[in-house]
């Protein structure tokens, strides 16, 4: 059984096609649970036909305008068994077997399989010591590197891996998500105190790695293009666009102060340099 969690935020023109990618992969004893999120179009109007025609399970949520972070917890409130996955109301899915694909995979790696994602994962450690300085002076943040991404995935930030392969990382990031039912009843719902935006699923991934599990990239068919994001700092002023740089800084922070210690062990055991100068 899967769950499929659409965070949704006034994308009326293109809400149609998402919601078909999604049936296309969801059978009859999964859920399919739209979160409408402060949305002030036709979305909901558009999910309510959908609910109406499709035959499917499908569970609606609504919230007051709470970002992605809170729609997603929004939605796993909703779940008591399965496979949760995440989609952002700009992905229209195109892989019909999906659910076999990835229970396949759950099969074949086993219990130790973490967050997966169809996109692209990397991996992190703390921010290089000269960009430290120069970003947040001796507040050590969080940092990417080693990414790798889906073959069609742009632009291109990293190695590719192919379809029908896994690589692992310790995130496996973006929209989409998956998380296996072990996982999630393991370690509980997104880290709230990450709200409104940005660098939650990192943290998220982090968690994973420290109960013992791996996280994987293990691409799938979908579209999704850059103009269609929901970053809605696309409308606000400077201020506000100024605001969201530093959520995004504290972010960064946060997760470094919450999960350093076990990043730099972590990365000690796997060979890995802690941090770098550059």
């Amino acid at each position: 059984m899967f769950n499929y969690i659409i965070t949704i935020h006034n994308k009326q023109d293109l809400l149609p096609r998402v919601l078909e990618g999604v049936a296309l992969c969801c059978s009859k004893q999964s859920k399919i649970i739209p979160v409408l999120d402060g949305c002030t179009d036709h979305s909901e109007e558009i999910v309510d036909e959908f609910i109406a025609t499709s035959g499917l399970n499908v569970e609606k949520v609504i919230t007051p305008d709470v970002y992605e972070l809170h729609a997603i917890n929004a939605g796993m409130a909703c779940v008591t068994e399965g496979f949760i996955m995440t989609i952002q109301d700009d992905v229209v899915m195109q892989e019909p077997e999906l659910e076999q694909k990835i229970s396949a995979l759950c099969d074949e790696v086993g219990p130790t399989i973490g967050v997966i994602s169809p996109r692209h994962g990397t991996n992190v450690r703390r921010v290089p010591f000269l960009r430290q300085l120069r970003n947040s002076g001796l507040v050590p943040l969080i940092d990417e590197y080693e990414r790798v991404t889906r073959p069609e995935e742009a632009p291109v930030m990293g190695e590719r891996v192919d379809y029908g392969h896994v690589s692992y990382r310790m995130v496996a990031g973006g929209s989409p998500m998956i998380f296996p039912e072990r996982v999630w009843k393991s370690i509980g719902r997104m880290d709230e105190s990450m709200a409104p935006l940005m660098w939650f699923d990192h943290e998220y991934n982090l968690r994973s790695l420290q109960a013992g599990y791996r996280n994987a990239v293990f691409p799938l068919s979908f579209e999704s293009e850059i103009d269609w994001g929901t970053m809605r700092q696309k409308t606000k002023s400077d201020a506000w666009i100024s605001m969201v740089r530093g959520w995004t800084l504290s972010n960064r922070r946060y997760v470094w102060k919450k999960h350093g210690r076990f990043i730099d062990s972590y990365l000690q055991e796997q060979g890995k340099p802690t941090w770098a100068w550059m």
